[in-house]
């Protein structure tokens, strides 16, 4: 493997690696050369393997660009620097639909709220819109912005693989908490009346969050909520991903998690936004006419008091309505995402349209 800088011009399409842009990779014509970069040489080493026969690129995410040459590149969500002049096609491609979402609540002034958009798309002549309410929602921000990253339907074969089969609607077993944003310990109110009205509480640590204080050796911030381990109906969920199984039984609870998306689509219910304000997301917060909230996919609570009243009343609908509920949002799901099965097979017909043009 060659150490240091390269920096040959050639033509084909750069991927940003990971399972679902491999994915993608299966489905581009074999004549069509294929760059892979990855951020660390830890991460390409896992996956090499699969990669097998392509030119890799490993490089700081910093100085990407720099290495990125008069090709079409596909990079995921996040800001991509602008630091070459040459002539290249980049496509973003989000996280979840939720990310599309994201600028609605922020609580920042409104110059500073612009500048930090502009920033995140600077990068990216396209992004690719997952469903018809993500593209609207990205085509409002944009032209808001003044942004000329052009919004553009491709769906996401990482939301396809969740999406595969929707979950039979079963009888409500438990409470699932999978939370982004709010800390464990402004959980435990919440939890504990739960616990004391009998409801069983399964709590799933954040994957990311997770990794992140073992990395940093801090403290385990989930370590107080090892006192709810004495009720019968307390449990962590340390599964390696969640299971349809489970959220088939569960009403989930989360923040602005992707699973504030992608939950309901793949469960056919609401799932329950516990968001008590903060400034970094305030879901009373509404920039460009939009919300982060979809009244059928979501029940919101901004306090303790407020979440039992969600709760208790979204389980009695669930066990009401709850057929009814699922039909809607089945309706609304084969109505809006993009390419439902076949989004990684559309999105590298358009990244050889691209190269061709």
């Amino acid at each position: 493997m060659q150490v240091g800088f390269n920096l040959e011009v050639s033509y084909g399409i750069s991927l940003n690696y990971a399972p679902h842009t491999h994915k993608i990779a299966t489905f581009i014509h074999k004549d069509i050369p294929i760059e892979w970069y990855f951020g660390s040489y830890e991460y390409y080493l896992e996956h090499k393997q699969k990669v097998l026969g392509d030119r890799v690129l490993i490089a700081p995410w910093i100085l990407i660009d720099f290495f990125v040459s008069k090709k079409v590149a596909l990079f995921l969500s996040g800001i991509v620097p602008k630091l070459s002049c040459e002539k290249k096609i980049v496509i973003g491609m989000g996280h979840s639909i939720a990310e599309a979402f994201m600028f609605f609540p922020k609580a920042l002034k409104q110059e500073y709220l612009q500048q930090y958009i502009g920033y995140y798309f600077l990068g990216f002549d396209y992004y690719l819109a997952i469903d018809r309410a993500s593209l609207k929602a990205y085509e409002s921000i944009f032209q808001s912005v003044g942004v000329k990253t052009k919004a553009i339907a491709g769906g996401s074969p990482r939301l396809d693989l969740k999406l595969e089969q929707s979950c039979a609607l079963r009888s409500i077993e438990q409470f699932l908490f999978i939370p982004r944003l709010t800390k464990p310990y402004e959980l435990m109110g919440i939890i504990k009346r739960l616990l004391e009205l009998g409801k069983k509480v399964l709590f799933r640590p954040h994957p990311a969050y997770r990794g992140y204080y073992q990395w940093v050796g801090k403290q385990n911030p989930y370590a107080c909520l090892e006192v709810f381990l004495s009720y019968a109906g307390f449990s962590f969920d340390e599964s390696e991903s969640i299971t349809l199984d489970s959220l088939s039984k569960s009403i989930v609870i989360t923040d602005n998690s992707s699973l504030s998306y992608s939950a309901p689509l793949s469960s056919l219910k609401p799932v329950i936004l516990y968001a008590p304000p903060k400034k970094e997301f305030d879901l009373r917060v509404c920039n460009f006419d939009c919300s982060f909230v979809n009244p059928l996919l979501h029940r919101v609570a901004l306090n303790e008091l407020e979440f039992m009243q969600v709760a208790l009343r979204l389980e009695e609908e669930l066990k009401q309505s709850g057929e009814l509920i699922a039909q809607e949002i089945l309706q609304y799901k084969e109505a809006n995402i993009f390419y439902p099965k076949a989004s990684a097979l559309e999105i590298a017909k358009l990244l050889m349209s691209l190269l061709k043009s």
